[in-house]
């Protein structure tokens, strides 16, 4: 092989190394958050009587405090925000692959703009539709 065709293996490599690592980290937080989530939504519901969850579900601020604690938040504003921390995170990605010359990390945040450009158009397509009936 020639210099060049090393040079240009290593920088690949490298890369990849580092967007798989990446990848691996964000994987890990989700799954620690998720169970984080299912440990609290169990200790919630082994505490909760089978009076007090009548109550809770006999009214609407009850049903929507349950429902949010079993599902997460489902409203537009969570949806928002994570749309916008994915924005962020691909205009971070594109701004690192200007420093660094590196055209797969560039791809990677053009791949994360059009995903949270796509969850804000889907939130506000979902905002009208609501809105409307």
């Amino acid at each position: 092989m020639k210099p060049y065709q090393i040079d240009n293996l290593i920088a690949t490599t490298t890369t990849l190394l580092l967007l798989f690592l990446g990848a691996a980290i964000v994987f890990s937080i989700f799954r620690r958050r998720m169970a984080e989530r299912q440990e609290m939504r169990k200790a919630i519901l082994e505490k909760i009587s089978g009076e007090e969850m009548v109550r809770l579900l006999e009214s609407e601020g009850g049903r929507a405090w349950l429902r949010d604690v079993l599902s997460g938040p489902n409203d537009a504003r969570a949806g928002v925000e994570r749309a916008m921390m994915v924005l962020f995170s691909g205009i971070a990605c594109g701004i690192a692959a200007v420093f660094l010359h590196e055209l797969a990390i560039g791809i990677f945040g053009a791949i994360l703009i059009a995903a949270s450009v796509g969850q804000l158009a889907a939130l506000a397509i979902y905002a009208k539709r609501r809105d409307g009936q």
